[in-house]
């Protein structure tokens, strides 16, 4: 499974701590090896509409590599 972009609800995402070192290195890898490691998501009411729970920052970093679909794991 794969989702898109716009079917992410990212509102928790201003709560994480920015370290701009650490993302440059993220954007470094995800742009060499791909995403690894599935984002967290959970149902998040309306049809295809999902909360993300742990990957706020692959999420951020696949789009600034100009990712439209990410693979996640479902926390039900």
């Amino acid at each position: 499974m794969q989702l898109e972009f716009h079917q992410l609800d990212r509102r928790w995402e201003h709560l994480r701590v920015r370290e701009p070192h650490r993302q440059r290195r993220l954007l470094a890898s995800l742009a060499e090896s791909g995403q690894q490691t599935p984002i967290v998501v959970v149902a998040a009411g309306p049809p295809d509409r999902y909360l993300v729970i742990d990957g706020h920052k692959r999420v951020a970093a696949l789009e600034q590599l100009g990712g439209t679909r990410w693979k996640p794991r479902s926390g039900r």
